[in-house]
């Protein structure tokens, strides 16, 4: 028997879906992760997992947040003069703490404690979200295709757009997808929006992509705190476009080997990051963000 109590199966399947996708672990969720981080993960995991965590896992999880925060803020790590209070402030301070050393110890002491018996959080209430685990056989689509084949495979010879709107349709619960003057697919989650985009007949991408902010006053710092989201996340990357005055979050997927559980983890990824940094970009540069903080509801 282990001397410790930890085990990944004590954490919410959703979070150890996402943990598993980003780490490409084989196998099971648990399984996969166990065997690419051990039965108990190091700072090694943290350091990749953090941004993440920050967006799945402290969000739900009020005593981990408090712990962490607690730990970050006695280590003299982010913006310790920002306002802590509530879920949202810690959120916001924790978005000022660069991933480090002494983060990443941290973190990690606060998820081992989270990983033992009794300690699993509730489910994450998600604005972009499947409404229920694809069946094992999933329902054709209204062209007689299934939303989980490749759009590109000899099976599933569909276009791409339409594998796109079937897959949202199914995964989301809605009747029909709307698109803009542009042809992009808006979404909005809390205070931003996010958009797929189906790049031109050449081109072997998919983007999903959200502006942050628009309309501030372009400065080196700006460059700087960019650099530092671009730091912590594993796929999308913000970009800065001086000209516009616009922050752009963006993250493009191969089509030929995209699945519909790729495309709606790179929208959830793409759509809670893009809703967690507009807010501390324009707190600190001004400018405006795409919404006003709303419930996150769905409006596709």
């Amino acid at each position: 028997m282990p001397r410790y109590r930890f085990a990944w199966g004590n954490f919410h399947p959703s979070l150890l879906k996402k943990l598993a996708w980003l780490a490409k672990a084989e196998g099971t969720p648990v399984e996969g992760l166990q065997k690419k981080f051990g039965a108990r993960p190091q700072a090694d995991f943290i350091q990749r997992a953090w941004p993440l965590l920050l967006v799945d896992w402290l969000p739900t999880d009020p005593a981990s947040r408090q712990t962490v925060v607690d730990g970050l803020v006695a280590a003299g790590l982010g913006d310790t003069a920002s306002p802590r209070r509530g879920k949202q402030g810690q959120l916001d301070y924790l978005g000022t703490c660069r991933n480090s050393p002494t983060l990443r110890k941290i973190v990690l002491s606060a998820f081992l404690k989270a990983g033992e018996p009794g300690t699993i959080t509730a489910p994450p209430v998600r604005a972009i979200q499947p409404t229920a685990e694809s069946p094992a056989n999933p329902a054709p689509s209204s062209d007689g295709n299934s939303t989980s084949a490749s759009p590109t495979s000899e099976d599933n010879p569909k276009d791409f757009a339409g594998w796109v709107d079937a897959v949202l349709k199914d995964q989301l619960g809605i009747p029909e997808v709307h698109r803009d003057d542009d042809g992009d697919i808006p979404i909005p989650r809390g205070s931003a929006v996010v958009f797929i985009r189906i790049l031109d007949k050449d081109s072997p991408f998919l983007e999903v992509f959200s502006p942050l902010i628009r309309g501030f006053e372009v400065a080196p710092d700006v460059f700087e705190a960019v650099n530092t989201i671009n730091m912590q996340m594993p796929m999308a990357k913000a970009t800065v476009f001086a000209d516009s005055k616009e922050i752009v979050l963006s993250a493009q997927v191969l089509i030929d080997t995209l699945s519909a559980k790729e495309l709606m983890f790179t929208l959830d990824m793409v759509s809670n990051a893009a809703d967690h940094f507009d807010t501390l970009l324009q707190k600190r540069f001004g400018g405006t963000t795409l919404l006003q903080d709303s419930d996150g509801a769905i409006q596709v």
